[in-house]
């Protein structure tokens, strides 16, 4: 049976031997911050990070007639392979990261700084045969992006752009292409008219769209923004609207194309791609909030085109080894970002939650990424507000679900199973944590809210007894056989119970009589 060819140009064998013969494993030391040493011959000697070395016994070494050095070797605890193996190895044990091969060669092409084009399964290369509907698409796509760019000088561009990005000192709208196209349908007929193409073409790149027979460019009067594949190729174009215009939606973008459905992309994604060496990206929901990102050096920025990732992109993250951090913007609605994380946690998606409202009192006022770049906001302060998904969907749960200082066990019980059977608790980890959330929030310890979700009949009738037996005045009439019965029937119906109440007979019995005195049970 013949093997199946991978999509692309590139096999990742192919790709293997071209990231081989451009770097090697000194790179790679380099970036992580290990020191090394020459050692006999070509190679060179360094402290193993696989195990606690103390003398040098990691031994690099090239390939017979290379002059790389792309295998290593440790001498005391055994670990060796090539290159790709140590940063796959690495990435395990000091960034807790999970990569395959080819992710392994995503990850080293970014960090490294090397020519994505070398990568596999890459679409559409040179040489590559593209559909004659879409190479004319995108050559429309370009002509039209030059177009709405040069229009971006004009006094009514350069107000619309300065609404959206106000004091660009650093030239965003130049490194994002960003134009304006002005209300003036002469303009636009004059422009399809020298273009060479039909108002049909405009239509499958989402130029135009067709309604009562008349054809409607959703773009007049509105800024321009071009939207790209994960290779930098134009594929549509999103619209922004003016703040001041009333009664039209803040963006316009094309539903689909002959692209595809426009949420398979992530805007901004080939130009945040080398800036994911950490393995996060921060995910906006709105074009606008990448571009005022990049004045807070968060270079690793995207927006969805939506509030939650769909499949298609959540693929790509993967695909790349990248963990997005969600940041939803403020109206966003609490119900809205449940549902984007829970479909997240459906996919088996690990993400991080950046929490506007956790931000100091001094940002507090402020609604945007844009208001907080101009209010002296940093990345650092942003990055301390981010928790994990996990723990932002229990705090969301547990401040709807339980009212402070709850009292019946029955509906706490009630509560954390309907998480469980909801899917949001999946393990031990998180079920702890929710019941730590829902002790903070109701008043009880830990250990007891856990009692209450596992067992609460015994739960409850652990308390009744305790609350006749532990009382300090009833303590100094009972007479102590008689406790010691009621303990007695206590161990052999819940040993449990009885190590709880036992704590709390010592801590009564203190108060009671005193710390001179012990109590004899």
């Amino acid at each position: 049976m013949q093997k199946r060819k991978p999509k692309g140009g590139y096999h990742p064998a192919k790709a293997r031997q071209e990231i081989l013969s451009q770097i090697d494993m000194r790179d790679i030391l380099d970036h992580y911050g290990i020191s090394y040493e020459q050692g006999k011959g070509k190679g060179v000697s360094c402290l193993c990070p696989f195990h606690d070395d103390h003398r040098p016994s990691m031994n690099i070494f090239a390939e017979k007639g290379s002059e790389n050095l792309v295998f290593y070797k440790c001498f005391s605890c055994g670990e060796g392979g090539d290159l790709f193996k140590f940063v796959t190895k690495y990435e395990e044990k000091y960034n807790h990261r999970k990569l395959n091969h080819v992710q392994t060669m995503h990850h080293i092409v970014r960090m490294l700084g090397l020519d994505p084009e070398i990568l596999p399964h890459v679409e559409n290369r040179k040489g590559s045969r593209e559909n004659p509907e879409k190479t004319e698409g995108r050559a429309l796509a370009e002509k039209f992006q030059r177009a709405a760019e040069m229009r971006r000088y004009t006094e009514e561009g350069k107000q619309a752009i300065d609404r959206i990005i106000p004091d660009d000192r650093t030239g965003i709208a130049d490194e994002f292409h960003i134009g304006y196209w002005e209300n003036d349908a002469h303009r636009w007929e004059e422009f399809v008219k020298q273009s060479g193409h039909t108002l049909d073409d405009c239509r499958k790149i989402g130029l135009v769209f067709s309604k009562g027979g008349r054809w409607i460019m959703p773009y007049a009067g509105k800024v321009v923004i071009p939207l790209t594949d994960r290779f930098g190729k134009v594929i549509s174009f999103i619209g922004r609207s003016d703040d001041s215009k009333t009664g039209q939606p803040k963006y316009v973008m094309p539903f689909r194309t002959i692209y595809g459905h426009i949420r398979t992309n992530l805007f901004n994604y080939h130009r945040a791609l080398p800036y994911m060496e950490n393995g996060r990206v921060y995910v906006f929901e709105g074009v606008e909030n990448v571009l005022n990102a990049q004045k807070l050096e968060m270079k690793n920025s995207v927006a969805t085109l939506g509030t939650g990732l769909t499949k298609t992109q959540i693929r790509l993250l993967k695909q790349d080894a990248v963990m997005p951090v969600m940041v939803f913007d403020r109206e966003t609605a609490v119900d809205e970002r449940i549902h984007a994380l829970l479909f997240m946690k459906e996919q088996k998606m690990p993400g991080l939650v950046l929490e506007l409202e956790r931000l100091p009192s001094a940002f507090q006022g402020c609604s945007s990424i844009r208001e907080l770049a101009a209010a002296g906001c940093s990345q650092k302060d942003l990055d301390l507000c981010v928790v994990e998904a996990e723990e932002y969907l229990l705090q969301q749960f547990v401040e709807r679900g339980i009212g402070p200082e709850e009292k019946d066990p029955h509906r706490v019980a009630d509560f954390v199973r309907k998480l469980n059977g909801s899917g949001v608790i999946q393990t031990d980890r998180e079920f702890i944590r929710c019941c730590e959330l829902i002790g903070t929030k109701a008043g009880y310890p830990l250990d007891e809210v856990m009692e209450m979700a596992e067992n609460t009949d015994s739960y409850v009738s652990r308390k009744e007894q305790e609350s006749r037996l532990t009382g300090p005045e009833e303590l100094r009439e009972i007479d102590i056989d008689r406790i010691a019965e009621s303990l007695h029937q206590m161990q052999k119906q819940d040993p449990k119970a009885l190590e709880r109440t036992m704590g709390k007979l010592h801590t009564v019995y203190t108060c009671a009589f005193g710390d001179e005195k012990e109590m004899e049970l």
